[in-house]
C-alpha cells in the first residue's frame, strides 16, 4: 500500500453461524492504523500486522501483513550536461523524489555507447568525440532524467 492509501479488511469467523464480531488492532500504528470497522490507513514506510480478534473468544484471531511504501514521483540527475575528454570520466548523481521513496534504485543508459559509456554507478567515460545522452531511470515508476554529454578529443 502506498502512504496515505486505505484498504478495507473483512474478517469472517467460522463456523458461519458463530458471532462475527471482532476487534481490530495493529502491531505498528506508526506504519498503518486500523479503525473499528477494519479500514487500514497506510501511514509510513514499513510493515505492520493487522489482527482481527473474536470478541467472543480472544484466542481466535486472524492476521494480515500490510507493507507500506512511498512510490517514486520523479528523478533528477546532476550535472544535466557536461563536457569530458576522450578517456576521461564524470560521475553523475541522481536524486530520487520524494526523499522518503521506498525504492530509490536507478539504472543508467547511453544513447551512443561509441561516444560515451556509463556504468551501473553512473560513472560516464568518454570513448570518442561526439555527443551522447545519458538517461537515468528509476526502478519504481520508470521515471527518467537525462544528462547531455559532449566528448572532446584528448
Amino acid at each position: 500500500m502506498a502512504v496515505g492509501a486505505t484498504r478495507q479488511l473483512t474478517a469472517t469467523v467460522a463456523p458461519s453461524d458463530a458471532q462475527q464480531s471482532v476487534t481490530w488492532s495493529t502491531s505498528s500504528a506508526a506504519t498503518a492504523t486500523v479503525d473499528a470497522s477494519g479500514l487500514v490507513t497506510a501511514v509510513a514506510n514499513g510493515t505492520a500486522t493487522i489482527t482481527a480478534t473474536s470478541t467472543v473468544d480472544g484466542t481466535i484471531k486472524g492476521t494480515a501483513t500490510v507493507t507500506v511504501t512511498t512510490p517514486v514521483s520523479g528523478v533528477t540527475v546532476a550535472p544535466t550536461s557536461a563536457s569530458i575528454a576522450v578517456g576521461a570520466t564524470r560521475q553523475l548523481t541522481p536524486t530520487v523524489s520524494p526523499s522518503t521513496a521506498s525504492n530509490k534504485s536507478v539504472t543508467y543508459s547511453s544513447s551512443a555507447t561509441g561516444v560515451a559509456t556509463v556504468n551501473a554507478s553512473g560513472l560516464v567515460t568518454g570513448v570518442a568525440a561526439g555527443t551522447a545522452t545519458i538517461t537515468v531511470t528509476t526502478a519504481d515508476g520508470a521515471k527518467t532524467a537525462t544528462s547531455a554529454i559532449t566528448v572532446t578529443a584528448a
